[in-house]
C-alpha cells in the first residue's frame, strides 16, 4: 500500500513499514533498510558483512594443541615490560604516565581498605570488583616496574581476601567477570613472587568462583552469554581471562572456557559495526572497547592467537565514535543511559592506544594523547603505550555511524571550543538501557552546551530496568519523552515499540542533515511523522523540520531540555542566555505559533535535574498533514 502526503506544495511518499533492524549475532552479520524518497539525491544505506570467521572456527577446532606461555603471560609479559622501561628512559611522555600511574598506586590503592563482600543495591558487588581490578593493575605493575615489594605485598593481601569471598556474586554476573580479571592479573603478573600456598588458593578460587560459575550460568543460557552489550565482553571476557591464567593447572576446564568465550564474544564486538558506533553511547563505549582490547591483547600474548576476533567488521574504526562524539569543550553527544551528565568527558580512552597500534591508524593514537594533556593518564596507558604519531588530519566535519543506534554529527569546525556542534541519535526505544528518545539532539555553540540529555536516572529506582511497554521504567522523567529534544502529540511520550528509521543523510556539504521515519513511535495518533536535522547559515544555525500527517485533532509538543536562561519574545522568537552568550530560537512554521518555557525540575527520589528548564512549542493542529520547523541560531 502506497501513501501520498502533502506538506506544502511537497510530496512526500511513503511505504507502510514493519521494519525491525535484525543482526544475526555469531558469524555472519547484514542488515537491510528500507530506502523511503524524499530527495533523489540522498544515500542509500548497504550491507555490511561482519567477517567470515573462519580463524576463529579453525583455531577453536585445535584448542588442545595449544601451548600456553610462561607467566606473566596477559599483555604485560617480560619482554612487553622490559621493552617499555627501555623506552621511558628517553621518552618522557611514557616517562609521565608511568609516574601518574605510581603515584596512583602509593596514593590510593596502598591506602585502600582490604575489600570487604558488601552487596549494594542493583550493582551488587561491582564496586568492590571494579575496586580489585584497578588495585591489582595499579599495585602489580607498580611493583613490577620499581621491585618495591609494599605493592605485591598489598596486592596479595587484597587477594587473599577476595579469594575468601563466598561467591563473586554470580547472580549479577558483570561482578563475577570483573573478579575474575582482576584475580587472574594479580595472579600472573606477581605469579614468581607469589607463594605456592596463595598460588593454590587463587588458583582454586578461580576455578569454583570464577569458571564454575560461567558454567553453571552459561547452562541456564543467561542473557548476557549471546548479548550485544558490554555485558558481553565483561562477562566473557573477565572469565576468559581468569581461564588464560591458570589455563596450565586446570587445562581441561579453562580450555572449555575459552571455546564457550570466544564464541560468544563475537556478539558484543560486532555491536561496533559496521563503522565504529556503540549502540550504548560513550560511556559504555569504553567499557566495551577496553574490554575488547582486554581479551584480545590478553588471547594473543597467552596462546598467539585471537581466533580471528579483531576482524571483526567495525572495531578497526572504532576510535571514530570518541573522536567525532565528543563535542568541541570535551562533553560527548549524551543519550539512553549515559552518565556524564554536566561533566567534561576528557578523561582517558587507553583502547585508542591499542586500536591505533593494532589497526595502524595513528589518528587513535594522537586522541588518546590529546585527552591526556589536561588529565592524568591511566595503567592501562601505560599497557597499550605508544608514542605520538605524525599523521595528517583527516578529520572530517560531518560523521554518520550506522549502527544499531544510528548517529550523526555535524560541527561546523575543528579544535575551536566555540563551534557550533549538533549529535543526533536514532535506534529502537524498547533496547536496553534506551530511552523514549528517538531522533532526540544536542547543541553546543559559542562554548555552551544549549540542548542537553539529561542521562541515566538512579539505577536502584523501583523498575528502572523494566522496559517493557508499560513499565515503570517509562515513569521516570530522564528515561520518558518529557525530558527528550523530541515532538510529543497531545503530550504523550513516544512508543516503546517505536524505531527511527534514517531515510536519508547527508554530509560534509554546505548544508549536511540527517532525517528519520518516526512514524512508529506515534501510531496511535499520526500516519506520518518525520524528522529532520540541518546545518544552515554557513554552519552558525541547526534547523530541526517535523512533517506529521496526523489522524485526528491533535495538540503538537516541541521540547528541548537547556540549562539557559529562557527569554520569550512575540512573533515566534525566543532568547537563550547562559555565561554572557546567546542563541536565537525561532519558529519558522506554522506563522502565529509561539514558544513558552517550564521547568525540567523534578522531586527525589529522582534526579533534581536543578537548573535545567525546558523551551517548548505547542501547536493545535486539525487532521492533515503540517510542517513545525524551528530555527536555532548563533546569530540574531
Amino acid at each position: 500500500m502506497i501513501r501520498y502526503f502533502q506538506f506544502n506544495s511537497v510530496i512526500l511518499t511513503s511505504k507502510c513499514l514493519n521494519f525491525r533492524i535484525t543482526r544475526l549475532r555469531i558469524s555472519i552479520y547484514a542488515f537491510f533498510v528500507m530506502f523511503f524518497a524524499i530527495s533523489c539525491n540522498e544515500i542509500v544505506l548497504k550491507p555490511v558483512p561482519l567477517t567470515n570467521n573462519q580463524d576463529q572456527i579453525a583455531g577453536l577446532k585445535s584448542m588442545t594443541m595449544r601451548i600456553y606461555r610462561p607467566h606473566p603471560r596477559i599483555i604485560l609479559t617480560d619482554s612487553v615490560l622490559n621493552s617499555l622501561k627501555m623506552h621511558a628512559l628517553t621518552d618522557p611522555l611514557l616517562h609521565r604516565y608511568v609516574d601518574e600511574v605510581i603515584y596512583q598506586a602509593d596514593n590510593t590503592y596502598l591506602k585502600l581498605p582490604i575489600l570487604q563482600y558488601v552487596l549494594s543495591g542493583s550493582d551488587g558487588l561491582l564496586a568492590t570488583s571494579k575496586n580489585a581490578l584497578e588495585c591489582m593493575l595499579n599495585l602489580s605493575l607498580a611493583y613490577r616496574w620499581t621491585n618495591d615489594q609494599k605493592y605485591a605485598l598489598k596486592a596479595k593481601s587484597q587477594l587473599i581476601a577476595i579469594c575468601n569471598f563466598t561467591n563473586w556474586n554470580p547472580v549479577h554476573f558483570l561482578d563475577t567477570g570483573t573478579m575474575s580479571s582482576a584475580v587472574a592479573i594479580g595472579y600472573d603478573w606477581l605469579y614468581n613472587w607469589l607463594d605456592q600456598p596463595t598460588r593454590a588458593l587463587i588458583e582454586n578460587a578461580l576455578l569454583n568462583k570464577g569458571i564454575n560459575a560461567y558454567l553453571t550460568e552459561y547452562a541456564k543460557n543467561k542473557w548476557w552469554l549471546s548479548s550485544n552489550t558490554n555485558w558481553n565482553m565483561t562477562c566473557n571476557g573477565g572469565v576468559l581471562i581468569g581461564a588464560l591464567s591458570i589455563a596450565n593447572i586446570y587445562r581441561e576446564e579453562s580450555e572449555v572456557i575459552i571455546q564457550k568465550t570466544v564464541e560468544n564474544l563475537p556478539v558484543g564486538i560486532a555491536s561496533f559495526g559496521p563503522d565504529g558506533a556503540w549502540l550504548e553511547g560513550t560511556n559504555y563505549w569504553k567499557t566495551a572497547a577496553n574490554q575488547t582490547a582486554f581479551c584480545i591483547e590478553a588471547l594473543k600474548t597467552s596462546i598467539g592467537t585471537d581466533f580471528g576476533l579483531s576482524n571483526i567488521v567495525g572495531l578497526s574504526n572504532a576510535g571514530n565514535f570518541p573522536m567525532y562524539t565528543i563535542g568541541p569543550n570535551s562533553y560527548p553527544l549524551n543519550y539512553d543511559d549515559t552518565r556524564t551528565i554536566l561533566l567534561k568527558d576528557a578523561y582517558p580512552r587507553p583502547s585508542l592506544l591499542w586500536l591505533g597500534k593494532q589497526f595502524n591508524n595513528p589518528d587513535f593514537i594522537n586522541l588518546e594523547h590529546r585527552f591526556l594533556q589536561n588529565t592524568p593518564a591511566e595503567i592501562r596507558d601505560v599497557m597499550f603505550y605508544s608514542q605520538p604519531q605524525e599523521a595528517m588530519d583527516n578529520r572530517k566535519l560531518d560523521k554518520y555511524f550506522d549502527g544499531e543506534v544510528p548517529v550523526a554529527v555535524f560541527r561546523s569546525e575543528w579544535d575551536n571550543n566555540q563551534s557550533l556542534f549538533v549529535g543526533v541519535k536514532g535506534g529502537s526505544n524498547g533496547i536496553y538501557q534506551g530511552h523514549l528518545d528517538l531522533g532526540s539532539f544536542e547543541l553546543e555553540a559559542l562554548g555552551i552546551r544549549w540542548a542537553y540529555d539529561l542521562g541515566a536516572d538512579n539505577y536502584d529506582l523501583p523498575g528502572y530496568f523494566n522496559n517493557e511497554v508499560g513499565g515503570k521504567r517509562w515513569s521516570y522523567y530522564r528515561l520518558n519523552s518529557h525530558s527528550h529534544n523530541v515532538p510529543m502529540i497531545n503530550n504523550k511520550d513516544q512508543l516503546v515499540t517505536g524505531e527511527a528509521i534514517v531515510i536519508a543523510h547527508l554530509e560534509n556539504v554546505a548544508e549536511p542533515f540527517i532525517r528519520f521515519d518516526l512514524t512508529s513511535a506515534y501510531t496511535n495518533d499520526a500516519d506520518l511523522v518525520t524528522r529532520e536535522i540541518k546545518i544552515i547559515k554557513n554552519r552558525k544555525a541547526v534547523q530541526i523540520t517535523e512533517k506529521l500527517f496526523l489522524k485526528t485533532q491533535a495538540d503538537v509538543y516541541w521540547g528541548m531540555t537547556t540549562p539557559a536562561s529562557i527569554q520569550i519574545l512575540a512573533n515566534g522568537k525566543a532568547i537563550l542566555t547562559k555565561d554572557g552568550k546567546t542563541l536565537y530560537a525561532t519558529i519558522v512554521s506554522p506563522l502565529g505559533a509561539n514558544f513558552y518555557a517550564e521547568s525540567a525540575e523534578q522531586v527525589a527520589p529522582q534526579a533534581l535535574n536543578t537548573g535545567f528548564s525546558r523551551l517548548m512549542v505547542k501547536v493545535k493542529f486539525s487532521p492533515g498533514g503540517y510542517t513545525l520547523r524551528i530555527s536555532l541560531s548563533m546569530l540574531p
